[in-house]
């Protein structure tokens, strides 16, 4: 479980360091996502999210098999919630990434966001869908920090940060929406040392012990 608890903790960290990519994200609201898709930062941007993506799954598995039982149901539904979410999240980011800028140059008005594309309801529900990664997140940070397993705030650091990241980086707000990236990203980055902390810290006190 030592080895487990530390690549989870790689995971969350490196998550979190590749979250920070979002601060460079054009804002698509305001000069349009035909625009946005045209800037060289954009593929390479959605696939950072991607990476992201998954290594949040493999940082909640580690979570899940390190601390399962102690977590309860709310860290299961954390889990069970989050990981659909970021496979759909990544699916959006994929085609965002590879898709968006050959259609931004053939036919940007698919890219308007009331237009044909961007406005169906089919698109609209799937992102609705991947906003199960950030519900999941913000149970199993509330399920972290109920349960104790790590240090006092960790989980509750990522349960607010994540919060904070939909409501204001979601609709790209100037200034708070990067501070909520910083923090959302300070949040992963915090639970994983946490997590490998903790791992040091449990090895340290069975050395002691025997």
């Amino acid at each position: 479980m030592d080895t487990v608890a530390r690549w989870a903790g790689a995971c969350w960290i490196a998550a979190g360091v590749l979250f920070l990519s979002e601060l460079v994200h054009p804002n698509a609201l305001d000069i349009g996502f035909a625009e946005a898709s045209r800037q060289w930062v954009w593929p390479a941007l959605h696939v950072a999210l991607v990476l992201a993506g998954i290594l949040t799954v493999l940082g909640l598995a580690g979570l899940i098999a390190t601390y399962g039982s102690r977590l309860g149901n709310l860290g299961l539904c954390g889990a069970v919630l989050a990981v659909p979410g970021v496979v759909v999240a990544a699916g959006l980011f994929l085609a965002e990434a590879f898709l968006f800028p050959g259609i931004a140059r053939e036919h940007p008005e698919l890219l308007d966001l009331g237009g044909p594309l961007l406005g169906s309801v089919g698109l609209r529900s799937t992102g609705a869908l991947a906003g199960l990664w950030f519900l999941g997140l913000v149970l199993m940070g509330l399920a972290v920090e109920r349960a104790r397993v790590l240090p006092r705030g960790a989980g509750i650091l990522l349960a607010v940060g994540t919060v904070l990241f939909a409501a204001l980086e979601g609709p790209f707000l100037p200034v708070a929406g990067k501070v909520a990236v910083v923090i959302f990203a300070a949040a992963h980055i915090r639970l994983g040392l946490a997590l490998a902390s903790r791992r040091s810290s449990a090895a340290a006190e069975t050395r002691l012990a025997a």
